[in-house]
């Protein structure tokens, strides 16, 4: 969902209850703090030129569905969704992708320690 403008690609865990109901990544709750993520770092020219808004970043989750009971992602389930995030990222070409705590390490393709990653 959005665009690749900006060069940065927000990845959250999975959909959530409000995200699978839309069929949008980020929406509801935590989609409000993704937004205001978002403007706190346009208002600190975080990149300076670029703005920065939802609909100059991508944003996309690990999982594609949302897991049972909206539990969190088992360590399979990130394994079996890890290729189509990769491919998306590979698609995509952006100069930073942050991931929550939770699924770094493997869910981006393996990539623990790149320097292109800002980790959240």
């Amino acid at each position: 969902m959005g665009s690749a403008e900006s060069g940065i690609v927000f990845v959250g865990e999975a959909p959530g209850a409000d995200e699978d109901r839309r069929g949008e990544p980020f929406v509801g709750r935590a989609g409000e703090l993704l937004t205001r993520i978002i403007q706190a770092m346009d208002d600190a020219q975080l990149i300076p030129g670029v703005p920065l808004r939802r609909d100059t970043v991508y944003i996309c989750n690990v999982l594609k569905c949302r897991p049972p009971e909206n539990r969190n992602p088992l360590p399979h389930e990130v394994e079996a969704c890890a290729p189509y995030l990769e491919r998306q990222l590979e698609a995509l070409q952006p100069a930073r992708h942050l991931l929550p705590r939770e699924v770094r390490g493997g869910a981006a393709g393996g990539r623990q320690g790149d320097d292109r990653r800002i980790a959240g």
